[in-house]
């Protein structure tokens, strides 16, 4: 097998890999020796998990190939021939090699794959347990610390590995937060400075009276980053889509991809699918069978499990734990009184005098993660008053307007949150818990119109579900479809479904979205634009999704910005730390609808 390998990986293929811009910054980060020894690791692994792995080793193009001379429809057949190349790690990664997913790499992604090597043994990341936080501040006469409302305090978090030892080069996704007394609601995120060197420094201020607990956690390991990292460039992604091709008695399934590269198909082998996405790239392996051509694409499923990949024991170690025992945390005991500032009794920071309604949008754009603070339940901005958003409040204020949702299931619960609110008539109804299709909902008499559209793909339905194109939008066009009069609000959130992929792929995505919201702000003066951004989640389900999420809210809010004082930007994830969100659909999603509501009615 080493042999093979060996061969298959061909001195042409990495010489031409060289040549590319991002091969150039990544040389000598990711080498052929990490790849071949990370392939022979993982036919041995996915060999004693699945025995008939050998014989995908064996011919392992074969099995993303539908295959001649079996029958006409084999669609089915193929899919489990796929899913079975996908967990014995059966990819033809010299051409996936080729493919660039971006030129040149992010920076962090260069940091990442540069600075940082292979993980070999997991007492190598960092560790929360071996970590430490320590407060900076004052403490009385006694040993008893407490502070006054709208003090700072600043903490300092050093951050180790299993054996004890510095993890000197930073990177690693700090999150500290505080939170009030059993009972009272309360939590702010601290905002962190990564002093790349180990430490980590976090500053709060102190906005209610009362017992503070302060919690720290090691969210992501820079060896996780760099191990996604990995995942992304060189394989594309870690769960793959399917095409099913159908006509008359005829059938086939072939992988998809946004990438013109695909395991076991050549170039002149791919359907591109683009102008059938919405614009969007979209490509699939061509169907061999004679009575099928690239225009009888039906629809896209996922392989039912993400891939099984050439790591190292302790990557894939790393990755399972990071799904299954977040949050981290780093052991902390420090505890204080807040109390109301002399001469006051006043239990908190004062509420701000400027309604939200007045303020300019683009401020959103440059807040930090302690833009505000959760109180009784409520999230309260530092910068301005929210209004209590009820059914009257938002009946009152949505009056002819048309609603746009455009994005994945959390765009769907925000329509699910304001549908009952505004009183609306479902023209669209939602059939089953997991739709995903279209909605419509209308309340006539205040001319209310309220409406969702899942985007293109990549989109992953359910477990075995088919998803056909026509249930799926491109946000671009819906944008651009937008009349130039006539009150609108426009939602956008695309978050989970980008991240089994390249962030370069999101960027891409990002930046036509920003185009049309560019060219809709000029023909509609009554028009808002909301992008909500990515979150925190301590999700545990295997395999979840939030690993870049830190990295692609950042992304959003550098894109997004700069487009004036009609768009916003919904800065969900130091809401999401500060409650310690645990669902990759957070329970508090009512509080992004509240903010973004608050700041749009009576303006």
């Amino acid at each position: 097998q080493p042999a093979r390998l060996a061969q298959a990986w061909g001195e042409e293929t990495w010489k031409i890999y060289q040549t590319r811009q991002s091969a150039a910054r990544l040389r000598n980060c990711v080498t052929p020796e990490e790849l071949r020894l990370k392939f022979q690791r993982c036919y041995q692994a996915s060999e004693a998990r699945l025995p008939q792995c050998k014989a995908v080793h064996a011919n392992p193009d074969s099995y993303w190939r539908s295959q001649p001379g079996r029958s006409t429809s084999t669609h089915s057949e193929d899919f489990k021939r796929m899913d079975l190349a996908s967990k014995c790690c059966a990819f033809n990664y010299s051409a996936l090699l080729l493919n660039s997913p971006r030129d040149p790499p992010f920076p962090w992604e260069q940091d990442y794959l540069c600075g940082t090597g292979p993980l070999l043994k997991l007492e190598d990341t960092a560790y929360a347990s071996r970590s430490t936080i320590r407060l900076d501040g004052r403490e009385a006469t006694g040993g008893a610390r407490f502070f006054y409302v709208g003090d700072r305090v600043s903490f300092e978090v050093v951050v180790r590995n299993g054996r004890g030892e510095v993890q000197a080069l930073g990177g690693d996704s700090v999150r500290v937060w505080l939170v009030g007394a059993a009972g009272l609601g309360a939590a702010i995120t601290a905002d962190l400075t990564d002093l790349r060197n180990g430490s980590y420094r976090a500053t709060s201020v102190l906005p209610w009276a009362g017992k503070v607990e302060v919690k720290a956690t090691i969210a992501h390991t820079r060896n996780l980053f760099r191990t996604v990292a990995y995942i992304q460039r060189y394989f594309t992604t870690s769960h793959w889509f399917t095409a099913l091709w159908k006509k008359g008695a005829f059938s086939e399934a072939t992988p998809c991809s946004p990438y013109p590269a695909l395991p076991a198909f050549s170039a002149d082998e791919i359907c591109n699918l683009t102008n059938k996405n919405g614009g969007f790239p979209w490509y699939c392996g061509k169907p061999i069978k004679k009575g099928l051509n690239c225009s009888d694409y039906v629809s896209a499923r996922k392989i039912d499990y993400p891939s099984f990949l050439p790591l190292t024991a302790a990557e894939e170690e790393l990755i399972e734990l990071t799904e299954s025992k977040r949050p981290f945390l780093i052991p902390s005991s420090i505890s204080f009184d807040v109390r109301p500032k002399t001469g006051t009794t006043d239990t908190t920071l004062p509420l701000p005098t400027l309604p939200c309604n007045q303020r300019d949008f683009s401020q959103t754009f440059t807040e930090t993660d302690q833009f505000g603070y959760l109180y009784a339940h409520q999230w309260r901005p530092f910068a301005c008053r929210l209004p209590n958003v009820t059914a009257d409040f938002l009946q009152q204020c949505l009056k002819d307007t048309q609603i746009l949702y455009l994005g994945d299931s959390n765009t769907r619960l925000q329509m699910d949150i304001v549908t009952p609110l505004v009183n609306c008539r479902n023209i669209i109804k939602r059939a089953r818990h997991n739709w995903h299709a279209p909605l419509w909902c209308d309340n006539e008499a205040l001319k209310i119109s309220v409406k969702y559209f899942p985007p293109m793909h990549p989109f992953y339905g359910s477990v075995g579900e088919q998803v056909k194109p026509e249930v799926l939008s491109s946000p671009v066009e819906k944008m651009d479809a937008i009349p130039a009069t006539g009150k609108y609000i426009v939602h956008l959130h695309l978050f989970l479904h980008f991240m089994p992929f390249h962030l370069g792929l999101a960027e891409h995505r990002l930046q036509l979205l920003r185009s049309s919201t560019e060219r809709l702000l000029a023909r509609n003066p009554h028009v808002f634009v909301i992008y909500q951004s990515a979150f925190s989640s301590y999700d545990h389900s295997a395999k979840n999704k939030h690993k870049m999420n830190i990295l692609l809210a950042e992304l959003q809010r550098t894109i997004m910005a700069g487009l004036g004082s009609r768009v916003m930007f919904v800065r969900t994830f130091p809401i999401t730390v500060a409650i310690e969100n645990k669902s990759g659909h957070p329970k508090e999603s009512n509080q992004f609808m509240n903010l973004y509501m608050g700041h749009i009615c009576g303006r």
